[in-house]
C-alpha cells in the first residue's frame, strides 16, 4: 500500500519491513523509507480498512519493543542498530 503525507509517498513495497504484530485482529507493521524514516501501515484482516501514518522515534521504539524485535529493558537505542 502507498499513501501519500506531507507531499511524500510512502509505499510498503519498496520500503524495509522493520517488525509487526496483532493485536484485536489489526496487524501492525512498522516500516522504514529509502530516506530513514519511519511508518507505520495498521490493517484489519485482508488489508481491509488499512491506514498508513508516520510515526515518532518513541512509537518506533515501543513498536519494536511489542513485536519482540529487542527487550523493552535494554538501555540503548534501538534506532542506532536500524542504520545501514
Amino acid at each position: 500500500m502507498k499513501k501519500k503525507i506531507n507531499g511524500k509517498t510512502y509505499n510498503t513495497e519498496t520500503s524495509k519491513k522493520v517488525c509487526g504484530y496483532v493485536v484485536n485482529d489489526w496487524t501492525h507493521e512498522l516500516y522504514q523509507s529509502k530516506t530513514g524514516e519511519y511508518f507505520t501501515y495498521i490493517y484489519k484482516y485482508d488489508h481491509y480498512m488499512g491506514e498508513v501514518r508516520l510515526v515518532s522515534e518513541n512509537e518506533v521504539s515501543h513498536m519494536m519493543e511489542r513485536s519482540g524485535l529487542v527487550s523493552g529493558d535494554k538501555g540503548v537505542s534501538v534506532l542506532n542498530g536500524l542504520k545501514d
